[in-house]
């Protein structure tokens, strides 16, 4: 009995210091890239389990309030909003009068002993900043508690070098929202404010459309408008994008009479370009970006073995370059940019 309780003791013991959690010191101001100006400074501030938060100029239910503490409850810290600026670790301000050194998206860290200040003319550059002093903890910080994290002292101020930073996911590699979201999270951390999202590509349309229930997809409506407040909260701007739309094998699926072999009839090619504008419509209702990039990629054709330049002849001088001149100009006359942002 008595090695029983011995047990039982060792296991609170165990689950007690546990759940202190563990103490680490940051040696230094090592960021990478290495911001546009660092400078340390002496002393050291310690952040703890709980962390008293203070916004200013910034409401409770604003992107960055929501974001900031819920990283922090994913960091097992226990985040506190205050309105005592004495008692705050982390204080986040948007400056009442614009600084024009870092622009819309940079941002000034400076900590200090009683506490760290984030301040930005935006809520983006509060996320970036919040990024950055996230690259300093622990590389377990998810996985595992701190009690403490000391923290050199310093300054820092950064922005980017180019106001539009772009990535892109292939409409074959989007296979659930929730790859969608990681997807997002990593161009987030990157530092990337547009996401190309491709809609279709030589194989698969991805989004519900409401208009054309045949077409076979990935992403529902809700999955979509899901999409954009994830993006939206992270500063991403999603760019709808369509990759070979006329050469999309769920669209001949779905429509096999206007997809026969040879030149296309004027009536067919009517109806093709009808179909596709009708498709356009709800992408522009459901991406409200002043972009829907029409591509004309050789990906598809070059893989089963025709050349670019063959792809070139056939297209613009064949069947389909009436469609594409078509759905241009329809763009053009809804106010949307068919090309990517430079």
């Amino acid at each position: 009995m008595r090695r029983f309780f011995h047990h039982i003791l060792l296991i609170l013991l165990l689950l007690i210091v546990g759940a202190c959690g563990k103490s680490t010191d940051i040696e230094q101001l090592n960021l990478q890239p290495e911001p546009v100006f660092m400078h340390a400074k002496e002393g050291r501030f310690q952040l703890s389990s709980t962390v008293n938060l203070r916004f200013e100029g910034l409401t409770q239910n604003s992107t960055t309030t929501r974001w900031v503490t819920s990283m922090l409850r994913r960091m097992h810290f226990k985040p506190n909003v205050s309105s005592d600026d004495e008692s705050s670790d982390l204080t986040f301000t948007l400056y009442d009068t614009r600084n024009d050194e870092i622009g819309d998206e940079g941002f000034l860290i400076d900590i200090e002993p009683d506490g760290v200040r984030i301040s930005a003319n935006s809520e983006a550059g509060l996320f970036y900043a919040c990024h950055t002093l996230y690259s300093l903890m622990p590389d377990d910080l998810l996985h595992h508690r701190y009690r403490k994290i000391s923290i050199p002292c310093g300054v820092v101020l950064d922005y980017p070098s180019s106001p539009i930073r772009k990535a892109e996911v292939r409409a074959s590699q989007v296979t659930s929202i929730q790859k969608l979201k990681h997807v997002i999270d990593s161009v987030a951390v990157h530092r990337c404010n547009r996401l190309v999202l491709y809609l279709c590509d030589s194989s698969r349309w991805i989004v519900e459309s409401a208009a054309y229930s045949q077409l076979d997809h990935i992403l529902s409506s809700e999955d979509v408008e899901t999409l954009q407040s994830f993006a939206a909260s992270r500063h991403v701007e999603l760019l709808p994008a369509l990759d070979n739309m006329l050469d999309c094998k769920a669209l001949s699926d779905g429509f096999p009479s206007l997809f026969t072999t040879g030149e296309r009839s004027a009536p067919k090619t009517d109806s093709l370009t009808m179909v596709c504008c009708r498709l356009i419509d709800e992408m522009m209702e459901r991406f409200p970006s002043d972009y829907l990039v029409l591509s004309e990629n050789a990906s598809s054709v070059q893989s089963n073995g025709m050349s670019a330049a063959t792809l070139h002849h056939t297209r613009y001088n064949g069947r389909d370059a009436r469609v594409y001149a078509r759905l241009r100009q329809y763009l053009q006359r809804h106010g949307r940019q068919a090309q990517l942002p430079q």
